[in-house]
């Protein structure tokens, strides 16, 4: 049976980090609890995201004007 990187709890049910690629069990599976080390590049990238879509639905100034 696998044991979770973090606790050393043994498990039937191991999830993987898409972050740093370990194996965890249920109650560590979130990058906070397992203290995940690319828990920052991956806030950034969805800040980035966020930023990027926002962008996107932005409203024109000039459009409202003509109309």
């Amino acid at each position: 049976m696998p044991q979770c990187i973090f606790c050393k709890k043994k498990s039937t049910i191991m999830i993987i980090c898409k972050n740093c690629d370990c194996d965890f069990c249920i109650n560590c599976r979130l990058p906070e609890t397992h203290k995940c080390n690319e828990i920052h590049s991956m806030k950034s990238a969805k800040v980035q995201l966020l930023a990027e879509k926002l962008d996107k639905e932005k409203v024109n100034p000039i459009k409202i004007v003509k109309i």
